[in-house]
């Protein structure tokens, strides 16, 4: 299993890969932001994508309008959205680009291990 990880914050992302490795058998990479992201999506295929909302460059939204817009490798590749942005009506304009799941910031490491796993297990919307 192979998973991307796109934050500007190298805390966040140091987190997200110290869950991956508790859930064991993943092979991880990073972006710390999302144009770096885009070039590793456009090269890789990846089963899962954890990405934040807002990064210079290009904010998460942008990405993943770019993800499944084209007809790359990712084009259905489940996405988590691990971010600060809370606001709910802000959340459901995410639900048309496909979003697997979400979970705001901050988030427990077994909630973000919870929602990994869900998404992993049956690709489908979980709300965080």
């Amino acid at each position: 299993m192979k998973a991307l990880v796109v934050d500007d914050s190298k805390l966040v992302r140091q987190i997200e890969l110290a869950v991956f490795a508790k859930i064991g058998g993943v092979e991880v990479d990073e972006a710390e932001d999302g144009a770096d992201a885009l070039e590793k999506l456009t090269k890789n295929k990846y089963d899962i994508v954890l990405l934040d909302w807002m990064m210079p460059k290009m904010t998460g939204e942008q990405l993943l309008r770019e993800i499944r817009g084209a007809n790359g490798p990712n084009k259905d590749t489940p996405v988590l959205m691990v971010t600060a942005e809370a606001e709910r009506s802000k959340i459901l304009t995410m639900i048309p680009l496909k979003i697997n799941g979400y979970v705001t910031k901050p988030f427990t490491t077994e909630l973000l291990q919870e929602k990994i796993k869900a998404i992993i297990g049956k690709k489908k919307i979980v709300l965080g």
